[in-house]
């Protein structure tokens, strides 16, 4: 090997069998250095997915919590802006007001909103205390589940707070600063808002309380727990517990709240605490609009399991994945060595004639040989490859010209010209409120039409989409069209190409029911399952029909021909012809808005999908629409 480089003798002079032998050993190095190196930064890795996790879910925690308050206090503040409450509390003569004629206008309004606010999935009840001095109140108002005198709750202890603080407005109570009464009959938690002045005994005049549930604080912790040991709890700024996955253990590991920011440090990260020589990783979370705080405790010693845990697992996966990838690299270099010393014996290649580029043909050769073979099979390989993807290539640009024909023939200008002028018309009449509906209504019509980019919707998007096309028609004819949509829900939620159901309920009411001299009808659509025996697989079909004037056999007949012939040239023409004849359709007539949709279905499904008319001059139309059932939304 005199006067050969290393890098020669490398790369060249040494045989195949041992260069591999020299890559297994290199492979071999690599994968054990790698190796160590993850299973020492395993444990780090570990904690820190770990805590990060936890991060993430405490965070979720406290801001799910933050809502819950924040719709109990929007709840609060809905009440006391209530007009007939504020007049009630402020006024200088109650009876005075009570008498009055429209004071039971504002008393049912107000009665009405609070049932509907005690409706809802957080609120459990709510309670409003007044003092002595409305007691005609009572008297008025068979609302005992409503308005309660103060001397029912001045035992509490929430009671006793705002009696030794006359500043202090609002106050969120845990449980044990109710009375026994209210946990029974209202609820475990409050939120208690102070109203009025203060009388000649010092009393407040009045007091909102909103009462929701403990068990809705706790559950939505226990939603965000990563393990059993893991404990979240709620203290407040009196280092009262409000709620606690575990509250003996959050009891055993409780923190002042003022010393919270101290032990823990930022609330954005964990700090290791350590709590009757127990070691914790522990974190926290302020609550919005309320003075909690969100604590969550983790013990290390799960941390350390998990971490030894995954260092066991990792080393025994790496042991074994190492054994089994030098394995099969040993049995596949192997074969690959032998394969190609037979081969080197009937091919040779010199260094000139290679080429690195584009895929191309190896040169045709008569030989029958395993060279011979794979040259011709390389060749035919090649063939199919060119060919698919031109078909691809084709196929591609005739979706994409249908397409933008078909979102063009969708794009009605007179649909919009007509709704421009109706809008006028009734903006010049006064009618502000039915040119805002008609505004809203067009805008979201258009939204659906335009601004997404999808090829595919849900099915109740686009029945959506012309439920919205039809009201739009209906202000136009003043309520003449019947429009009936029955479509299982269990399809609801599969896909559709977008804009393929609007130019049919388009097409039912310009030249079926608006055609008829009374200009008024009905426009049903109907939709279910149904297995196609051709590709044993379940289609959804939809029926679109109408009681308009309907067609002669002889129309009926030209446009599913139509239809049909539209479907040969998508087959067989090329994409220049398919566009001369979109052109000619939209010069000769108004159907190509149809045609396109169902070319559209026939790109997209193939042939055996797409629309069929059917229909009897003077009774009506009915339009099928066939496409297979595909969940979910495709882009």
């Amino acid at each position: 090997m005199k006067g050969h480089s290393l890098w020669q003798i490398l790369g060249r002079d040494l045989p195949i069998r041992v260069k591999f032998l020299v890559i297994n050993f290199l492979v071999m190095a690599t994968t054990l250095i790698v190796s160590a190196i993850l299973i020492l930064r395993a444990s780090t890795a570990v904690r820190e997915n770990t805590l990060s996790a936890e991060k993430a879910l405490i965070t979720q925690s406290a801001n799910t919590l933050s809502a819950t308050v924040d719709e109990v206090s929007t709840i609060s503040e809905t009440i006391t802006s209530f007009p007939f409450l504020n007049q009630l509390i402020y006024s200088d003569n109650v009876a005075e007001f009570l008498a009055r004629e429209d004071t039971s206008i504002y008393a049912s309004d107000f009665f009405n909103t609070i049932s509907s606010l005690k409706d809802t999935q957080i609120v459990t009840d709510i309670r409003i205390y007044l003092s002595e001095d409305f007691e005609y109140v009572y008297n008025s108002y068979d609302r005992s589940d409503l308005f309660l005198p103060i001397s029912d709750i001045q035992g509490g202890y929430w009671f006793g707070i705002f009696a030794g603080q006359p500043t202090l407005n609002q106050l969120w109570c845990p449980s044990f600063y109710l009375t026994k009464h209210e946990i029974k009959e209202n609820g475990s938690l409050a939120f208690i808002k102070r109203l009025g002045g203060r009388n000649q005994s010092g009393m407040s005049d009045a007091y909102i309380v909103v009462y929701f549930s403990q068990n809705t604080l706790t559950d939505i912790m226990r939603q965000r727990e990563n393990n059993s040991n893991t404990i979240y709890y709620l203290i407040n700024s009196r280092d009262s517990l409000v709620a606690a996955t575990d509250e003996a253990a959050a009891g055993l590991y409780n923190l002042s709240y003022v010393n919270i920011p101290e032990k823990i440090g930022s609330d954005e990260d964990f700090r290791k605490v350590v709590i009757l020589k127990q070691s914790l990783l522990m974190a926290y979370r302020p609550i919005r609009e309320a003075d909690w705080r969100l604590v969550v405790s983790i013990p290390e010693s799960d941390i350390t399991s998990a971490e030894r845990e995954v260092l066991i697992r990792q080393f025994w996966i790496y042991l074994f994945i190492t054994a089994l990838a030098l394995a099969i690299e040993f049995i596949l270099s192997t074969s690959l060595t032998t394969r190609l010393t037979d081969l080197s014996s009937k091919m040779t290649v010199h260094p000139a004639d290679e080429q690195v580029g584009p895929l191309e043909k190896l040169p045709d050769t008569k030989d029958r040989d395993e060279i011979g073979q794979l040259a011709g099979t390389y060749n035919r390989m090649i063939d199919q490859i060119e060919t698919l993807m031109d078909e691809q290539a084709a196929t591609a640009d005739q979706l994409r010209v249908t397409e933008v024909q078909a979102l063009q023939a969708q794009i009605n200008p007179h649909f919009l010209y007509n709704m421009l002028d109706m809008i006028n018309w009734m903006a010049l009449s006064g009618s502000g409120r039915e040119v805002s509906d008609a505004v809203q209504n067009l805008s979201k019509f258009y939204r659906l039409s335009l601004s997404k980019k999808e090829i595919y919707v849900t099915i109740e998007d686009e029945l959506r989409h012309i439920d919205l096309y039809v009201l739009l028609q209906n202000m136009r004819f003043d309520d003449k069209i019947d429009f009936i949509i029955d479509v299982p829900d269990e399809i609801m939620e599969c896909s559709i190409p977008k804009l393929v159901l609007q130019p049919i309920i388009e097409n039912a009411l310009l030249h079926g029911v608006l055609e008829k001299n009374t200009r008024e009808g009905t426009v049903v659509v109907m939709a279910w399952e149904e297995m196609n025996e051709v590709s044993g697989k379940e289609d959804i079909v939809f029926t679109i029909s109408d009681d308009g004037v309907g067609m002669s056999k002889e129309k009926l007949r030209e446009l599913n021909e139509s239809l049909k012939n539209a479907e040969t040239r998508t087959k067989n023409s090329t994409v220049e012809k398919e566009t001369a004849a979109g052109e000619s359709a939209i010069v000769n007539g108004s159907g190509i808005a149809v045609t396109n949709t169902h070319l559209r279905l026939v790109l997209l499904y193939g042939h055996g999908y797409g629309l069929t008319f059917r229909s009897e001059e003077g009774s009506g139309t009915e339009v099928e629409v066939r496409i297979p059932k595909q969940t979910g939304v495709t882009r």
